[in-house]
């Protein structure tokens, strides 16, 4: 049985990598004392994967994580105290949200080979009037050209068709910009990547105070949170 936790990673939790991320998650199940599945060989570990790893100081509301237990069947009794269990085990900043048995037909498609699409906040200072009219001239552009890095090289690259959607919104009482972005393996923009665009394009002093995922979807635009129970 195969199941996905939805969780936040949210305040200080926002400094901690991927790499520590899973070690934590990786105690918290031992002690939870959840039925974990572990693999076979001479160095056995659970059987774990996340959707999309998390860029350094970046919250989320929406992050996801697979796991397989050893059993085959579970009801929602037993899931809802796999979550107690969990949160239980949580440090300030994470939070299980939901814990979701994927079901049988769902069963080769894990978290990370899912992911298409992903909404998130950019909290600002500018004024939502402002952002709203940026935003719009930033729209009629047909190309827009970021510096894009790797290990090795730094080349040009046109996120236009990357950018699902944008807008000018509120968050949490604050002015924020609101964009749904292409990632995964085919496709990966980050936030960071567009907020440069538009600072080189239609908003030289936009200042970012926070940057939050709000969910993950497949490349269908369904949440990977709507798989299974």
């Amino acid at each position: 049985m195969k199941l996905r936790v939805k969780f936040s990673k949210t305040g200080h939790m926002k400094f901690i990598g991927h790499l520590d991320l899973m070690r934590f998650f990786q105690k918290a199940i031992r002690r939870s004392k959840i039925d974990i599945k572990y693999s076979e060989g001479f160095s056995p570990h659970q059987i774990m994967s996340f959707a999309a790893p998390l860029g350094l100081g970046i919250e989320s509301f929406g992050e996801y994580m697979d796991i397989e237990l050893v059993s085959d069947e579970i009801s929602d009794f037993e899931l809802k105290n796999i979550e107690n269990s969990l949160n239980l085990c949580m440090c300030e900043g994470l939070r299980i949200l939901k814990v979701i048995a994927l079901s049988s037909n769902n069963k080769s498609k894990n978290a990370m080979s899912l992911v298409g699409q992903a909404d998130y906040y950019i909290l600002c200072d500018t004024q939502a009037e402002k952002l709203k009219e940026a935003i719009g001239r930033f729209d009629c552009f047909e190309s827009v050209l970021v510096e894009k890095k790797s290990k090795d090289t730094v080349k040009e690259v046109d996120i236009k068709s990357m950018i699902v959607s944008l807008k000018a919104s509120e968050f949490e009482g604050n002015s924020a910009i609101f964009m749904r972005v292409l990632q995964g393996s085919e496709n990966n923009l980050k936030p960071e990547l567009v907020a440069d665009a538009l600072k080189k394009y239609v908003l030289d002093d936009l200042s970012v105070k926070r940057i939050i995922r709000m969910e993950i979807y497949d490349k269908e635009g369904v949440s990977l949170g709507d798989y299974g129970r």
